[in-house]
């Protein structure tokens, strides 16, 4: 009887820590999508994107600003794909906007 309410109780305690681990793993992944969303909405970067989309060409030459810009969007992009590539952002919700901007850089826009 005793060794029945001790395997009861042990179950109860492992579900309660699977259950608490789930929670922090979920509020890991919240807390850096939330930190990629206000990285990605800085002026700077959003500047940055507006010239890639709709000035840059691979072809020519750039400025001191210009190439600031390219790799402020360049720097952001490692950002996100290192948090995807560490599973704390889902891919699906990254790569989409990714794809755009890495044709935008490689003058296939």
């Amino acid at each position: 009887m005793l060794q029945e309410i001790t395997l009861i109780v042990l179950i109860g305690g492992l579900a309660a820590t699977i259950y608490q681990l789930q929670q922090v793993v979920k509020g890991q992944r919240l807390h850096s999508f939330n930190m990629l969303l206000d990285i990605w909405g800085k002026n700077e970067e959003r500047e940055a994107r507006r010239y890639v989309i709709k000035e840059y060409s691979p072809k020519s030459k750039l400025s001191n600003g210009d190439r600031q810009k390219v790799e402020t969007v360049l720097a952001v992009f490692n950002r996100i794909g290192f948090a995807v590539s560490k599973k704390l952002v889902p891919k699906k919700r990254c790569y989409g906007t990714l794809w755009i901007f890495r044709k935008a850089l490689l003058g296939q826009a």
